[in-house]
């Protein structure tokens, strides 16, 4: 059981060290970027897919890490449109609870043993 949680979480550090080597050069530094919200739009929209892919990214991350999903489903509809901005938003709330709901399963009952005091998961077993 740990192996696989060890095997698990340095491949989940591999794909981070991945996307910070070559998907954050591609960004502009802060310095250069005007932070008003047009121009986040205007951001938003150039990096086509990556955009929509960065936004639904931030939907699933909402799944595990609590910050307000509001500010993100906002800005996909500033971005994107009612339309597009709700189905981007719904998909990318979908994939984090599917993502949620996976990894429930297949981490299951020894995981919640190992993390859980026994006198938390009496009240919750009864």
């Amino acid at each position: 059981m740990w192996v696989r949680t060890l095997l698990t979480l340095c491949l989940l550090a591999v794909i981070a060290a991945l996307c910070v080597r070559f998907l954050l050069p591609l960004l502009p530094s802060l310095r250069e970027m005007d932070l008003s919200t047009e121009s986040f739009a205007q951001f938003m929209r150039d990096a086509g897919g990556w955009g929509v892919a960065g936004s639904i990214g931030l939907m699933i991350v909402h799944s595990f890490i609590p910050f307000p999903a509001e500010f993100v489903a906002f800005a996909n509809g500033l971005v994107y449109g009612p339309y597009w901005g709700v189905a981007i938003t719904w998909v990318g709330a979908m994939l984090g609870a599917f993502a949620a709901f996976g990894l429930a399963r297949w981490l299951g009952r020894p995981f919640v043993e190992a993390v859980v005091p026994i006198r938390h998961r009496v009240r919750l077993d009864n």
